[in-house]
């Protein structure tokens, strides 16, 4: 069975060649490195700082004590860079406090008073 024809090649030349409007965000300065190792406290991947880098600058109109305490945050969890936004509205719900809400606090919060306040419920409709 004999093959098909190939297409025909084009002849076209370009008069010139277009550019990419993409840029390459620059890389972090060693203030912002020493910042993220600060309160990360240690080193990661060149790719992984600067990962951390780009994400700060997109986030530097917080306060400065909500992006150390979500870069602490994010230290202490398994995640991509791009979890910084989240964990920078989390400390932000928290109220500023620079402590997570500990397991005992949401269990209380979240199970023990709503349960409680339906049991005190039922209990004024049998009375």
């Amino acid at each position: 069975m004999p093959l098909p024809d190939e297409p025909p090649i084009d002849d076209y030349v370009p008069s010139e060649i277009e550019t990419s409007t993409r840029t390459t965000p620059a890389k972090g300065s060693s203030t912002e490195l020493t910042f993220i190792r600060t309160h990360v406290g240690q080193r990661f991947p060149a790719k992984v700082e600067q990962a951390l880098v780009n994400e700060i600058r997109k986030l530097r109109h917080y306060d400065r004590p909500v992006i150390e305490e979500a870069l602490r945050r994010w230290a202490n969890r398994d995640g991509h860079p791009g979890l910084l936004p989240h964990l920078v509205s989390d400390v932000l719900k928290n109220n500023g406090r620079t402590a997570e809400p500990t397991k005992t606090d949401i269990w209380e919060t979240s199970v023990i008073q709503p349960a409680q306040a339906a049991a005190t419920e039922a209990q004024r409709k049998l009375s």
